[in-house]
């Protein structure tokens, strides 16, 4: 919320204002943007952190263009933006490649989802930005009142744009090298051990390229302070392929070692990636080798 000429990464924007694709009926969803036939007028998004009695005051300093639809349906969506210096505000900062996911409707699940996700961004998530989630660039609602119905209404958070490849299936993932697999596991491993977890992981909550790769969906994590991961051993746990060849996995031989990692938060995921949990735990390992002596 600083001078904005002071910065190439701004972070956040005290407003902006952007064009969202408009439709009238559910089940209409649109992902081209040559399809769009409806768009609401331009609308100005305010920061959530701002004093409702500055917004009168505030210069627009950002204006986002959407350049792919990402999803859309009659109540909210997610698209990519470019996010720009307004015509007031040239040379303010370097454009930026944004998401913005938002919502339009009156319904106030969606107001409370949101809000949800960017507690976890700031609080509890934030120093995973960047790596094992995305960058967070802030909550936004509508400024001022929507004149058709005081009871409809915008919001917004902005994220970091991760790449171009996104997941329709689990069966995706599986393409994967195991190398990635196990990095996206590493990335759940991160926000689990934050005390939160991923309710209902699917293909489609994670974003990337290259192996560099993101947990997108925050709207749907729950406080999951889990107590395998709190008893110490839960440190020493290692993602790995599995196989059909069982000699292929690192065998353990208590059988308690592993209950300590069968949390639901962690098994899901693995079994969706085709991955195990093996322990990287010397005592162990001579334990195993000991038994088999």
């Amino acid at each position: 919320m600083n001078d904005q000429h002071e910065h190439e990464d701004p972070r956040e924007w005290p407003s902006f204002e952007i064009t969202l694709p408009r439709q009238y009926h559910a089940g209409t969803d649109v992902l081209r943007l040559d399809q769009v036939r409806k768009w609401y007028i331009p609308i100005t998004f305010r920061n959530c952190k701002l004093k409702k009695e500055t917004e009168t005051t505030i210069p627009v300093p950002a204006k986002a263009t959407i350049t792919e639809i990402l999803s859309n349906t009659s109540q909210d969506g997610c698209c990519r933006i470019r996010m720009a210096p307004s015509d007031e505000n040239k040379g303010g900062f370097e454009p930026l490649n944004l998401v913005c996911k938002y919502f339009s409707t009156g319904n106030k699940k969606y107001a409370k989802s949101l809000k949800r996700a960017s507690k976890l961004y700031e609080n509890e998530l934030k120093e995973l930005q960047g790596t094992a989630i995305p960058k967070f660039y802030g909550r936004y609602k509508l400024d001022g009142v929507w004149r058709a119905n005081p009871l409809f209404t915008f919001g917004c958070i902005l994220l970091e744009d991760c790449g171009g490849q996104t997941f329709e299936d689990n069966e995706d993932l599986l393409e994967l090298e195991v190398e990635e697999r196990i990095s996206i596991s590493n990335a759940l491993d991160k926000i689990h051990s934050a005390g939160i977890c991923l309710e209902g992981f699917e293909a489609e909550n994670v974003v990337g390229r290259d192996g560099d790769y993101r947990i997108v969906g925050l709207s749907n994590l729950i406080d999951h302070p889990c107590h395998a991961c709190q008893d110490g051993d839960g440190d020493d746990s290692t993602a790995s392929s599995a196989s059909e060849d069982d000699s292929d996995v690192p065998e353990v031989e208590d059988e308690d070692d592993v209950s300590e990692f069968e949390c639901e938060g962690i098994s899901k995921p693995l079994d969706i990636l085709h991955l195990e949990i093996t322990l990287d735990d010397s005592e162990s390992e001579e334990e195993a080798s000991n038994s088999s002596a």
